[in-house]
């Protein structure tokens, strides 16, 4: 099947009740046991995924140059969490990986110099509903390091009737 490239689908509680409803040829769901009946099934048909393996997103490596100056940066909106994180310096054969380790919000807080600049060694993950946010410790003081990340991302769309990637 082809997919879009783009995990924007989102439909609210309410629609997604209302489209089961309409498929089964019941019209439209009123009452507010209707909903609450279509809720507690949606959360079982949820758990019945999650024990039969049924995954609704995927593990993926990623890369982020990072830039001299900057400690801040926004990550793709289709980024769920980030599951493990090094930055690399170099290229080829003499390319290398420190691990960095996450850092809590407390520990972010307090940082008495964030704008120390160096090496990051550090990563704090903000998750948001738009997109995740990274910020990295000590701020890069050149632009030879990439942040190197494995992330949770949802599934991409399905495409388009006439668009195949």
């Amino acid at each position: 099947m082809a997919t879009s490239g783009t995990a924007t689908f989102n439909l609210d509680i309410h629609e997604i009740i209302e489209e089961a409803y309409e498929r089964a040829g019941l019209g439209r769901a009123f009452s507010g046991n209707d909903f609450r009946t279509a809720r507690r099934s949606l959360n079982l048909l949820s758990q019945d995924f999650a024990n039969r393996g049924i995954n609704l997103w995927t593990i993926e490596e990623s890369t982020l140059s990072l830039t001299s100056g900057t400690a801040t940066y926004t990550l793709p909106a289709d980024t769920v969490s980030i599951l493990d994180h090094s930055i690399r310096e170099g290229t080829g054969s003499s390319q290398s990986d420190l691990a960095i380790t996450r850092m809590s919000l407390g520990e972010y807080a307090s940082l008495s110099s964030k704008n120390s600049d160096g090496r990051p060694v550090k990563i704090y993950v903000e998750r948001l509903v738009s997109a995740p946010k990274i910020t990295v410790w000590p701020v890069p003081n050149n632009n030879t390091y990439t942040l190197v990340y494995y992330k949770i991302r949802r599934i991409h769309d399905s495409a388009n009737g006439g668009e195949f990637q």
